[in-house]
């Protein structure tokens, strides 16, 4: 009985650590290739690009924007385009310097591109007066 006891608690602790682990792309790892982007501005609006490549479906595993300007904003980052030819919106905070504000998004499953070949934006709102931004992307192309 032990015995039983102990290996079922020993199966629970392996399958634990396995949901606990982060999502792995397809399976084929000669073929996948992960990618980054990153875009620095001012007062305008900010992008980073993971760019299509042809006969591949770029993903976006998720994206950071770090934002500070003279007056504290909240407004609004978006990326394009997206299955479905959807653009996604979120929240996007922008410290009062010197304060940094972050905007950190993980898509756990990672979301593909709108066609195969096609590229994903990360834009971020602008900043506004005496603004510094910083917008990196991550993911991977299959």
């Amino acid at each position: 009985m032990l015995k039983k006891t102990a290996l079922a608690l020993i199966a629970c602790l392996w399958a634990s650590l396995a949901f606990g682990q982060a999502q792995i792309p397809p399976d084929s790892s000669s073929q996948r290739f992960g990618i980054t982007a990153t875009g620095a501005g001012t007062t305008a609006a900010t992008t980073a690009t993971l760019a299509g490549v042809n006969g591949k479906t770029t993903f976006i595993c998720g994206f950071s924007i770090t934002a500070t300007a003279t007056a504290g904003l909240a407004l609004t980052a978006t990326v394009a385009t997206v299955v479905g030819g959807n653009t996604l919106t979120f929240g996007q905070a922008v410290g009062t310097a010197p304060a940094v504000a972050s905007t950190l998004q993980n898509f756990i499953p990672c979301i593909p591109a709108s066609a195969v070949g096609g590229s994903i934006t990360v834009t971020s709102a602008a900043a506004g007066t005496a603004g510094v931004t910083n917008v990196s992307v991550w993911g991977f192309q299959f």
